[in-house]
């Protein structure tokens, strides 16, 4: 099948409805044994195909299925044999890397191109486009270096580049020289497009490029298992409390800081809202006075932050941006609403609100489909959803909201459905501070 494309898109340039037919259902099969979700896309323009291509691995239903499988069938594998800590090797990269060395070896990077350089926006060639750059990039992650060199000097591209920019910058103002026989010293065909080309390419690479990875596991075992409130304390009293002077005019600061928690834009503003919080903090812990007008002026900023972090309305997907510091901030904002759920009922509703979400989130009817599900586990932030509930378990009033729920059976219960196993490890990270 790979030589086969190889022969269609050889050097001539008459390409029929039939062979332009071949080509597509080839480059189809190409995307969906590398499993690439554009498979059979049909892209009407390159904004079109970009905008798809910056947002391709955000979860949906098709992303990392495969791995999604694989990952949740060797677990139960293990959990049979009893084999926990043996080392083992993933199987999927390296089924990948060798179709990739299968495809770059038959010469596949070389015919798109030369399919692609023929007519860059029809349908076919964007999505040829696309598989091109993530060839490139598998290439140079999965190859040994002998092969990295082969994939990325894309000879035919900078060859038919090259001559482009000779022809342009050199004999373009010759008298001698007319268009047609500029034309002609091309050794492609429509070696005119490659600059265009390369620079769709480029493009494509720095989309890849300049989108966040998750952080390791262990980093972030900080916001998944609580501090106690002790420990909280001693922090608040040796870095936050020379911040702030107690003795000020509080309410003035309290309104300066409530007015920079959003932008202009409607945005938060986190490093405001951080400060903000602290200052909270400050004031409930070491204040005699807990005067009821911290909670009722900052009711809204509070009702917003908590809508940011609700399931349902899945903004903690679609609006974070990789930075732990949002999800501090927010962790922060649960026990500041926990400190003031003592004597404002409607904090309290707020949390009581947050932990009948999650749970209609986890219910197995929703899991599958929903922000909690496996697939947004692990290709968004939705995992720090947990820590949230890990944050009202660190205090004694949080507790006691969990104990009045089926959150805590719930999530025990996660473990014994295959297709949420990996949902009941995530669980183990804050369960286990929590019952410390």
């Amino acid at each position: 099948m790979f030589r086969r494309f190889v022969d269609i898109t050889a050097l001539s340039r008459n390409v029929n409805l039939r062979r332009h037919e071949v080509c597509d259902a080839l480059i189809d099969c190409f995307c969906e044994l590398l499993d690439l979700s554009y498979a059979s896309h049909n892209f009407r323009s390159w904004p079109e195909a970009v905008k798809f291509y910056s947002t391709m691995h955000h979860p949906d239903a098709y992303k990392c299925s495969l791995r999604d499988e694989f990952v949740l069938t060797e677990h139960e594998v293990l959990l049979r044999a009893k084999e926990h800590d043996s080392i083992l090797s993933d199987l999927l990269v390296s089924f990948r890397a060798v179709v990739t060395y299968m495809l770059v070896s038959a010469g596949i990077i070389q015919a798109l191109s030369r399919f692609i350089l023929r007519d860059l926006d029809d349908p076919t060639s964007l999505r040829a486009t696309l598989l091109m750059s993530d060839l490139m990039l598998m290439g140079s992650t999965y190859l040994p270096t002998e092969w990295k060199l082969r994939v990325l000097s894309v000879p035919t591209l900078v060859h038919s580049a090259c001559e482009v920019m000779s022809g342009e910058f050199g004999p373009k103002n010759d008298p001698g020289c007319n268009e047609g026989d500029r034309g002609a010293a091309f050794t492609y065909f429509d070696a005119r497009n490659a600059p265009l080309l390369l620079h769709r390419l480029n493009t494509l690479n720095d989309i890849t490029m300049t989108q966040k990875t998750q952080p390791v596991p262990v980093t972030n075992l900080e916001l998944f298992v609580p501090s106690s409130p002790d420990s909280v304390r001693w922090h608040i009293s040796k870095l936050s409390a020379p911040n702030f002077d107690v003795d000020a005019d509080v309410e003035a600061k309290l309104n300066e800081l409530l007015m920079k928690t959003v932008g202009s834009d409607g945005q938060f503003r986190w490093d405001a809202i951080d400060v903000l919080l602290r200052f909270l903090e400050l004031r409930a812990n070491f204040s005699k006075d807990t005067s009821s007008k911290y909670p009722e002026k900052c009711y809204v900023i509070f009702k917003q932050l908590f809508a940011f972090i609700t399931p349902t309305e899945g903004l903690l997907i679609t609006r974070f941006d990789g930075d732990r510091f949002t999800i501090a901030c927010c962790c922060r904002a649960v026990h500041v609403a926990l400190l003031f759920s003592r004597k404002d009922t409607l904090y309290k509703e707020l949390l009581l609100n947050f932990i009948d979400d999650f749970i209609k989130n986890i219910s197995k009817d929703v899991l599958d489909r929903g922000p909690l599900s496996p697939k947004n586990l692990l290709n968004s932030g939705a995992a720090y959803y947990f820590a949230f509930i890990g944050a009202i378990s660190a205090s004694v009033e949080g507790r006691k909201m969990l104990e009045a729920t089926p959150l805590l059976q719930l999530l025990v219960l996660c473990g014994y459905f295959s297709q949420t196993s990996l949902l009941f490890l995530f669980s183990c990270a804050f369960l286990t501070g929590m019952t410390q």
